[in-house]
C-alpha cells in the first residue's frame, strides 16, 4: 500500500520555520525566498485542513497541532537522515569530517594552530571550507560550523570558543614620522583600513573614540579582513584588527594597538553541529581540540592586554 505523504518540500519548509519560528530565517537555511516558505506552509495547511501557525510582526509560532506535528515531522527526518548516513558508512564513502568557518577565522585564527589538532589525531580526515560571508547555518555540505552564537539555536550544539574584540591595529612605523600615530583624531592623517562587513564597526568605535568626523569609508576596502590586516602589516594604514586573531603580529610587534580602547561582539564564536551528532567520534574530537585551543587564546589575550583595554559592547 503506498505511502499517503504531504509534499516533503511543505514539510521541508515547515520544520525549518517551526524550529527556527521565524520564515526569513528557515528560507536562509533551506535557500529559498520567504516567500517560497510561506507557500509551502500554506500548501502544508490546505492539506491538512489545519493551522500550523500563529503568524506574529516577528516571526511564527506553531499552534498546539503545529507543535504536536514538529515533534513527529522532526522524529521522521531524523531517521531518515540517519539511515542516510549509516547507507553511506556501509558503502565506504567517507568524507572525513566537513569543517566550514569564516574565511578570516580559517585563515588567521585556526589554520597556524591546526597541527596541533592533526599530532593528536591523525586519523581524522579533515575537509575544510571558508566562507567570504557570515554564517547562519550549518547545510548539507558541513558537519561542523564556526558562526556567531545564533539567537535560536533549536536543534543545534553551540560550544562557545570566544568573543570578538575589534581595535585599531597598524605597523610601529606608523607611531613615528611626520605624522605620528598618536591619539585616535590623528587617524585622519592615515588610510584606514577595511572589509565591508566590519565598515559600522570601524564608524562606531570612531564615535566612541570621539572622532566621528573621520569617515572610515574613504580608506581602502578589502574582501577580506585578512587582506586589510596584510597591508597594516606593511605600514599601509591602519587595521580595525580582531585581537584573537592577531595575537602573533602583537606579541612579535609586526603589528601594534595604538588605542587602549576595543569593541566587544556580546556574541560569541561558536563551533555549531547538530545535536544529535555531538558525540560522534571525529566531530567530539575536533570540537575538544577546538575548545583547548580557544581557551588558551583567551588565556593569551588576558596576559597580554591584562585590563589595559577598555572594552565596550558591540
Amino acid at each position: 500500500m503506498p505511502f499517503r505523504l504531504p509534499p516533503l518540500n511543505a514539510l521541508r519548509a515547515f520544520e525549518a520555520a517551526a524550529r527556527h519560528e521565524n520564515v526569513s530565517r528557515a528560507a536562509a537555511e533551506l535557500c529559498v525566498s520567504p516567500g517560497a516558505i510561506s507557500r509551502h506552509i500554506a500548501i502544508l495547511e490546505c492539506h491538512l485542513g489545519q493551522r500550523l501557525f500563529v503568524r506574529q510582526h516577528r516571526g511564527v509560532t506553531p499552534t498546539e497541532a503545529g507543535a504536536s506535528y514538529l515533534r513527529d515531522v522532526a522524529r521522521a527526518f531524523h531517521l531518515i537522515e540517519t539511515a542516510t548516513r549509516g547507507l553511506d558508512q556501509d558503502q565506504g564513502s567517507s568524507h572525513g569530517l566537513r569543517v566550514r568557518l569564516f574565511a578570516t577565522l580559517m585563515s588567521e585564527w585556526l589554520a597556524p594552530r591546526l597541527e596541533g589538532f592533526r599530532t593528536l589525531h591523525s586519523e581524522v580526515k579533515l575537509q575544510l571550507s571558508a566562507s567570504v560571508q557570515p554564517l547562519e547555518s550549518i547545510g548539507d555540505d558541513a558537519d561542523l560550523v564556526a558562526m556567531l552564537q545564533p539567537e535560536n539555536p533549536g536543534n543545534l550544539h553551540c560550544q562557545p570558543l570566544f568573543h570578538a574584540i575589534f581595535t585599531p591595529v597598524c605597523a610601529p612605523a606608523l607611531l613615528e614620522g611626520d605624522k605620528p600615530l598618536r591619539r585616535p583624531e590623528d587617524m585622519r592623517y592615515h588610510t584606514l583600513l577595511y572589509s565591508p562587513p566590519h565598515l559600522r564597526i570601524w564608524a562606531k568605535w570612531l564615535t566612541l573614540a570621539g572622532t566621528e568626523a573621520i569617515n572610515p569609508g574613504v580608506g581602502l576596502c578589502f574582501d577580506s579582513s585578512s587582506h586589510a590586516y596584510q597591508a597594516a602589516r606593511r605600514g599601509g594604514g591602519v587595521a580595525l584588527g580582531q585581537v584573537a586573531f592577531l595575537l602573533d603580529d602583537i606579541q612579535s610587534g609586526r603589528l601594534v594597538v595604538p588605542f587602549g580602547l576595543a569593541l566587544v561582539n556580546p556574541r560569541p564564536y561558536c563551533m555549531v553541529c547538530e545535536q544529535s551528532r555531538r558525540d560522534e567520534t571525529d566531530l567530539a574530537a575536533f570540537n575538544e581540540w577546538v575548545l583547548a585551543a580557544a581557551c588558551q587564546t583567551k588565556i593569551e589575550i588576558e596576559r597580554i592586554f591584562g585590563t589595559s583595554l577598555e572594552c565596550h559592547p558591540l
